[in-house]
């Protein structure tokens, strides 16, 4: 068996995959992820969706400090819910992170970014993960992070967040 590329997120997404039950419940629908024909041409990754489209939720799977892009990659993935969101007329949008710097980031009062989630009505959900999980998912980053150094690319940490490649 090949080892996994340094910069595979397979564990993260697989951390989404048992995450998104907890924040079904939660939010007390059926979630799913799917790809999405928004029409036009344009298909869309999303991390959660409800069958009947009025919820959509995307995850946010980097534990730390956010450096580099991951600011930006953040941004990106709520952007994508807004746009995915509003092409569905979805009634619901969650943006779940799984740490306290990506929500201190994303709900911070003074952030443009923040700003634009509370006027789209997203609500940002912090999900708690365990010990393990924790310790799993910065493995995958130390990983991810040791790979791109190896590599001579820019940038850094890792952290990219699984389904949010569209």
């Amino acid at each position: 068996m090949t080892a996994p590329h340094p910069s595979d997120s397979a564990e993260q997404r697989a951390l989404e995959t048992a995450i998104l039950p907890a924040l079904a419940a939660q939010l007390g629908v059926e979630l799913a992820p799917e790809t999405i024909d928004l029409g036009d041409g344009v298909r869309v990754a999303v991390d959660g969706i409800s069958p009947d489209r009025t919820t959509v939720v995307e995850f946010y799977g980097h534990v730390g400090i956010l450096k580099g892009a991951q600011p930006k990659k953040l941004t990106t993935d709520a952007f994508k819910l807004i746009f995915a969101g509003g092409r569905l007329g979805a009634a619901t949008l969650v943006l779940a992170v799984v740490d306290q710097p990506a929500y201190r980031y994303i709900t911070s009062a003074k952030s443009w970014a923040a700003a634009a989630l509370r006027d789209f009505g997203v609500t940002v959900t912090l999900i708690e993960l365990d010990g393990d999980d924790h310790a799993r998912i910065l493995a995958v980053q130390q990983r991810q992070a040791a790979g791109m150094r190896g590599s001579g690319a820019a940038g850094g940490s890792g952290g990219e967040s699984a389904g949010s490649t569209n």
